[in-house]
């Protein structure tokens, strides 16, 4: 008896969630660190997992509740936002622009500039292929490649400049310099996403408050921001 009241309350059972790479570096670690400490019984499994595949996999029930980029998804699926992470510009520490600690979109014109995949990611590669447009330019491209991390050491190597989502700071990778974007582009959100009508199942919940928890602390922190939904 005491454990069913135990795992109607969310605090007994399995949960899996599903989690986009980046979130290693951000704020994945805090959210697993607080939950086992708060929910000993529950047992987190984890998988990593881009965000189409997420979304696949919370509809087939692989995964519970995935932590990733918030955009268009299946209509059998719910979203709570839960940070905003700014676009910044990541330069190599050689560059003219280093000396600088912001930039316009338009100084970027004619930079040779590491760029995100349009397949790998499509999310990326699309907003900033529509900021470049929007103040007249379209992206000289000199490399690309698709994680996160590769693109901040494609930087470091000196192969060019990127706009990048600023929760590459916490890389902290050598030799790069992040500008903040004086155009102030729309951030991207980050945040958690699954099945509609699941949201109020008790390991859901309990993780959902949890993150926005985690999130709460981070506010205003390293250019990353708490958004309320």
């Amino acid at each position: 008896m005491i454990d069913a009241r135990r795992t109607g309350a969310g605090e007994l059972g399995r949960l899996l969630v599903g989690f986009i790479h980046s979130s290693t570096y951000g704020i994945l670690p805090l959210i697993i660190e607080r939950f086992r400490h708060l929910y000993p019984a529950i047992e987190l499994e984890l998988q990593e997992m881009t965000i189409v595949e997420q979304h696949g996999a919370l509809v087939r029930g692989v995964i519970d509740i995935g932590l990733l980029r918030i955009q268009p998804a299946p209509a059998d699926l719910e979203f709570q936002p839960v940070l905003e992470d700014p676009f910044l510009v990541a330069v190599p520490h050689s560059h003219r622009l280093a000396a600088q600690t912001a930039v316009s979109l338009s100084e970027l014109k004619g930079e040779e500039m590491v760029m995100f995949s349009s397949r790998g990611s499509p999310l990326f590669h699309s907003r900033i292929v529509a900021m470049c447009e929007r103040v007249g330019f379209t992206p000289r491209v000199a490399q690309i490649a698709t994680q996160i991390h590769t693109v901040a050491g494609l930087v470091s190597a000196g192969v060019g400049l990127a706009i990048i989502p600023g929760s590459a700071r916490n890389l902290q990778p050598q030799g790069v310099q992040f500008l903040e974007i004086l155009d102030r582009p729309e951030p991207l959100q980050v945040g958690l996403s699954w099945l509609r009508g699941k949201g109020d199942t008790p390991s859901i919940r309990v993780f959902r408050e949890v993150t926005l928890a985690v999130a709460a602390q981070l506010g205003g922190k390293d250019q990353v921001r708490t958004q309320r939904s």
